[in-house]
């Protein structure tokens, strides 16, 4: 008797890259809940700060071939924060913002549209997605809470309701990090339309822990979007958008400073500057390279406006 093989032949289709467009797909699902990746194109919980818990994975871990130009730039409504620390329960307005910017700049319009799916009626308008992820560290972890972190200035210490659809920032699940939003339309007839397209900057509240916290580490990563190929099919991938990370240190008014030398080391960046920016108010700015340009000490200077 003649035994027969069957070969079973597995046919791969390569598909297109993806790179993540909406911050919410950082975040893992609840518990005895299916993975998120299994439902679509999600970091699972891995935010890509830079910070250890993360294996200082930042955004060049996926979004690779960038050119190294993008510069990024945080300020305070407070610049008393970076010079001399930050007050134990104050709360802070924070502006990231990049300088720079060279990728995507086709597709700057000031409001542009989801990729369309069979059976939409709307015009597809490309987008150019910038954005950033950011976290605060004490030396035992990340600084998590309701109101760590806030989408619009906290009142009597609690953060407004969230609004997806103005907020400028996202706040992670457990309020352990603050991602770059997506804002939509409201009108029921637009729910694709993206309403801040190719933003540069992102305000959010940040309120300081208690006494005795002592120096927090702040980490912080940006991508610089190209646009993927400018197609519905292909709106954004992982490849040639520009990024950039950073990290230092800010001290606790009146706390012991315990600057180390690997504080120093770590700081990614070409010092800091005092300078007037689009708050219209005087800020001191951490500016940073990239962090394969890491710093051997860290330098400061400071101008006045």
């Amino acid at each position: 008797m003649r035994s027969k093989t069957l070969l079973l032949v597995c046919l791969l289709i390569p598909s297109v890259a993806r790179a993540f467009d909406d911050p919410s797909q950082f975040f893992d699902r609840a518990p005895n809940q299916p993975h998120a990746a299994t439902l679509g194109a999600s970091a699972e919980g891995i935010y890509f700060t830079g910070a250890p818990r993360f294996v200082s994975q930042t955004c060049e871990s996926c979004h690779t071939d960038g050119p190294k130009l993008v510069h990024l730039k945080l300020g305070a409504d407070d610049q008393s924060l970076f010079s001399s620390g930050y007050r134990s329960g104050a709360t802070y307005e924070i502006q990231v913002s990049l300088e720079s910017e060279s990728k995507g700049l086709t597709y700057g319009t000031p409001t542009c549209t989801e990729p369309t799916v069979q059976g939409d009626k709307y015009t597809y308008v490309q987008c150019n997605n910038n954005a950033f992820a950011l976290e605060i560290d004490a030396s035992y972890g990340p600084l998590t809470g309701a109101s760590i972190f806030c989408a619009a200035a906290p009142e009597n210490g609690v953060c407004p309701p969230v609004n997806p659809n103005t907020d400028e920032a996202l706040i992670g699940p457990n309020g352990d990090a603050v991602f770059a939003n997506r804002p939509h339309s409201t009108d029921p007839a637009q729910p694709k339309l993206v309403t801040r397209n190719d933003p540069t900057s992102w305000h959010f509240w940040w309120t300081a822990p208690t006494a005795g916290t002592g120096p927090v580490t702040v980490y912080v990563a940006a991508v610089d979007g190209n646009g993927g190929a400018g197609v519905s099919v292909n709106d954004q991938d992982p490849y040639g958008d520009d990024t950039i990370s950073g990290s230092f240190f800010i001290q606790e008014q009146g706390g012991v400073v315990s600057n180390s030398a690997e504080a120093a080391c770590s700081m990614a960046g070409h010092g800091s500057e005092l300078g007037a920016m689009a708050m219209g108010v005087v800020l001191l700015a951490f500016r940073f390279r990239s962090r394969r340009q890491r710093m051997l000490g860290a330098r400061r200077d400071a101008d006045r406006s």
